[in-house]
């Protein structure tokens, strides 16, 4: 009799779906005498019109693991989930099936909900949310009025209240704004140059600003939305544009941020990733440089150079962003055609800067300085890698300075200029599916409107797909949204018509788990003091620069404000690896109507990607493409008896057509095989290459168990508690207990599931059976298979919920010692070693390779980890 997982899946996905509602654990959350509380938590997804892909559940399945593991370790925990329905994707997608956003995201988030109870996960649905609900996002825009009504005041080194400003200003005649002193009267000032002050201070403001522009969707890109000057969503072309925009001022909190990472558990790689996107870089102002033309003094600038020895001792070249504020001086034509070039370019300007040794030197205009220095004026240096490759790409010569006495002394000031790649973030859209900004216009002057009239709801019969709604007016009387032809700036004002940024919703979702029915409050602080910071946050590379430097910055902000009593939003960030996958595509010619087989195509400029749907051996299907594409109707496909495509491995994503529906896999081998499968891939922090060829190992491994439990034991509760005849058993059992349980601390699952198998046929070979080693088999498979584990133990108990149960006791003093270790190539299970101290010397570090020659056919060996009585690792090329 096989594992039939048909009906025990849909009885215990059920079961797990409901888990927490049944037990009225979520009612624990609010108890004042919780001890031992746990707090994990997934990045939420966005509810695509694809669902969720087998790259996304990963990341959820390691939560279900660790949650599992707690709550048997008597822990209370909250595992919450929800969806990032705002924003462009969710738009988008709506333009292309002609629906409104509304009634997508609705569809969608039934469609993830049915997904992810096919995983069997344990998630406190009760506490879910959604951004685009109008009693989050009623919140959202009170956390933008908060900021809008909030400065950073050096001085405490924390956010304060504008109104604390304005004392400040009405008792100062100057007060300092970035390094410069603006001269204030604010008795005698009127009311428009007061706003323009508080705007200069705010920790929400408008600006004008270069933005991506995407003229196609019409609307503002942040640069996590563009890759290769392309939009993500639809391929569509970037421009740089100056537009008024809404900014958060990030940067005051930027040394903050990096100073804290001592109080936060972040992998090394993270910490690297965020340093470089915040980038801090210390530089030295000169004062007055002198600009020639044609050998004649023009005017002076001031400069930054990051070294001022350097700087006299050889001749570096100046470079002046297009950006720079004043860039009419150098008499550039065309300036706004540079801008939007893509990559670095450079061009030489006619005028040059006096060096203090008297020679005329190049000045440069380049697009190389515009992020990472403010647009300023910088003298490059030839000492920094990234410089120097500047440098030798445009074939600049680099002379030392023969003179050691400088004709002309330049003012250098002492005091250190910080600069940061990370800007003031740019925080509107415009679009329609987003959170509307709570601020309307009286005389151009922007007001708040006020919390008891939020939320400023999104009117939906203004809606037009992509497009900005610029009809929006704001009835001050009535507290609503009226068509803009009704302004007569008495009671009814222009609105703001922009939307908030889709990581609005994002940067503070996982304190309202805690408290998302509080319709009175933003949360209940002593809810949120209790439970948070969150003890582990989980989620995928390619989200820790932006999300989690915004996730930080906004609890800072909330500190700062005493609405909590902490600093960081989580203890420990664990970052799973990504799912790759073949990504197919070809080369098209747009104008020709032509599309081009592998290697047939003149250029490579129009790449399309390729559903994999359509692909078998490499080979499109072109009937199949063509019915579900009839924009391709009329093109031409050139190609030799069959269309070729390219194929590279890439992330599983929606972007690049490459991705695996998880019902597809779990339809045919069920969830506890799938769980499974996607942990024994290899180590959950590394990327991994999806292969569906080895999951019947995986299958065959739970049929064993099937049939062991419903065949061979039967009496299971007659057996004794304790009834293991041989020492030596006692020994083994205790050893894979210890082992599984020690990786599961340590978050190798992989090397758990291999424990587990190891246990399970030590389990096969015993001619006796013991109660104390089949519980303790079904207690620890259960954290990582739980349908077909409580099945089995609600048969022979007649009882369900394993997770009653505390987890397995392991006698340390009574661990077996034996002479084996395992052997992994590239951190996949190969083998057990016998005998291992004839074929490994841990003291030195050396392994005799001959032992292992099947393994390593055309492999070169890049390193070997050793970890000691345990493992051997050898990673190859």
């Amino acid at each position: 009799m096989f594992y039939n997982f048909i009906n025990i899946d849909k009885k215990w996905n059920n079961y797990f779906y409901n888990y927490i509602k049944n037990k009225n654990k979520n009612l624990n959350i609010y108890n004042k005498y919780i001890n031992k509380k746990f707090y994990l938590l997934n990045m939420f997804p966005y509810p695509s019109g694809e669902g969720l892909h087998v790259g996304h559940t990963l990341g959820y399945i390691i939560s279900d693991i660790i949650n599992r593991y707690k709550i048997m370790s008597n822990y209370n925990t909250f595992n919450p989930i929800g969806f990032d329905s705002f924003g462009l994707p969710t738009e988008y997608y709506s333009f292309l099936i002609k629906k409104h956003p509304l009634i997508t995201t609705k569809i969608n988030i039934k469609n993830f909900k049915n997904q992810l109870k096919k995983l069997s996960i344990i998630f406190n649905w009760s506490n879910s949310l959604y951004t685009s609900n109008v009693n989050y996002y009623k919140w959202t825009q009170y956390l933008f009025i908060k900021l809008f009504n909030s400065w950073y005041n050096y001085k405490k080194k924390k956010a304060d209240s504008i109104k604390n400003l304005i004392i400040i200003l009405k008792k100062k005649k100057y007060i300092k704004y970035q390094n410069k002193f603006i001269k204030v009267n604010w008795n005698k000032i009127n009311y428009k140059k007061k706003n323009f002050i508080l705007n200069k201070f705010r920790l929400i403001y408008k600006k004008k600003s270069y933005i991506n522009w995407c003229p196609k969707l019409k609307t503002v890109l942040s640069n996590e939305e563009i890759y290769k000057n392309k939009s993500i969503r639809g391929g569509f072309n970037i421009k740089l544009k100056k537009l008024s925009q809404w900014h958060i001022k990030i940067t005051p909190y930027l040394n903050r941020l990096i100073k804290n990472y001592k109080n936060i558990n972040l992998p090394k790689n993270i910490k690297i990733l965020q340093k470089k996107w915040i980038n801090k870089t210390i530089w030295f102002k000169i004062k007055q440089i002198q600009i020639f033309y044609k050998k004649k003094k023009k005017f002076k600038v001031n400069v930054y150079v990051n070294n001022f020895k350097i700087f006299l001792k050889y001749c570096n070249y100046l470079i002046i962003s297009p950006l720079y504020y004043n860039i009419k001086l150098f008499k550039i034509k065309s300036i706004y055609k540079l801008i939007n070039k893509n990559k670095y370019w450079v061009l030489k300007s006619k005028y040059k800067y006096l060096h203090p040794n008297g020679k005329l030197i190049n000045i440069y205009i380049s697009n190389y300085n515009n992020i990472e220095y403010n647009n300023n004026i910088i003298i490059i240096n030839h000492k920094i890698k990234k410089d120097k490759l500047f440098i030798l790409k445009n074939k600049f010569k680099i002379f030392k300075n023969k003179n050691k006495n400088n004709i002309i002394k330049y003012k250098i000031l002492k005091k250190k200029k910080k600069f940061f790649k990370l800007k003031d973030i740019i925080f509107s859209r415009q679009k329609y599916w987003g959170e509307p900004i709570p601020i309307y216009y009286k005389k151009k002057i922007p007001i708040c409107i006020k919390k008891k009239y939020l939320p400023l709801k999104l009117p939906n019969k203004y809606y037009k797909s992509l497009k900005k709604n610029n009809k929006w007016a704001w009835d001050i009387k009535n507290h609503k949204i009226v068509n803009n032809k009704y302004i007569n700036n008495k009671t009814i004002f222009k609105l703001d018509t922009n939307i908030m940024s889709s990581y609005a919703g994002s940067n503070w979702y996982y304190l309202r788990y805690l408290d998302n029915k509080n319709s009175k409050l933003l949360f209940n602080k002593k809810i949120i003091n209790k439970w948070c910071p969150m003890d582990i946050y989980i989620g995928g590379t390619e989200h820790v620069t932006s999300h989690l430097i915004y996730l930080r910055f906004i609890t800072h902000f909330l500190y700062d404000l005493n609405f909590i009593n902490f600093k960081e939003p989580f203890k420990k960030f664990i970052n799973h690896g990504l799912i790759l996958y073949n990504s197919y595509y070809c080369y098209i010619n747009n104008k020709n109507k032509i599309f081009y087989s592998k290697n047939l195509e003149k250029n490579k400029k129009e790449k399309i990607y390729i559903h994999i749907k359509y692909i078998k051996n490499n080979n499109l299907n072109i009937k199949l493409f063509l019915k579900k594409n009839s924009i391709y109707k009329k093109f031409k496909f050139i190609y030799n008896k069959k269309f070729q495509c390219y194929s590279k491995l890439k992330k599983m994503s929606k972007s690049k057509l490459n991705v695996i529906n998880p019902n597809s896999i779990i339809k045919k081998y069920g969830t506890d095989v799938y769980r499974i499968y996607l942990l024994f891939l290899g180590p959950y922090n590394k990327n991994k290459i999806w292969n569906i060829s080895k999951i019947k190992g995986i299958k065959k491994f739970l049929n064993k168990i099937w049939i062991l439990f419903n065949f061979k034991i039967n009496n299971l509760l007659k057996l004794k508690d304790f009834n293991i005849k041989k020492k030596k058993d006692y020994l083994f059992i205790n050893k894979y207990i210890f082992n599984i349980i020690y990786y599961i601390k340590i978050k190798k699952f992989n090397l758990c599931i291999s424990n587990l198998m190891l246990y399970l046929n030590y389990i096969i070979k015993l001619k006796y059976y013991s109660k104390y080693i089949f519980k303790n088999f079904l207690l620890l498979l259960n954290i990582f298979a739980p349908n077909i584990t409580e099945e089995i133990w609600e048969k022979i108990f007649k009882k369900s919920n394993i997770l009653n149960f505390r987890l397995p006791k392991f006698n340390k003093k009574k661990y077996i010692k034996d002479n084996k270790i395992i052997l992994q190539i590239n951190s996949k299970f190969k083998k057990i070693i016998k005998n291992k101290n004839k074929i490994i010397n841990f003291k030195k570090k050396q392994i005799k390779l001959k032992y292992f020659k099947k393994y390593l056919i055309n492999k070169i060996i890049k390193k070997i980890i050793f970890i000691k009585n345990k493992i051997i690792n050898i990673i190859t090329k």
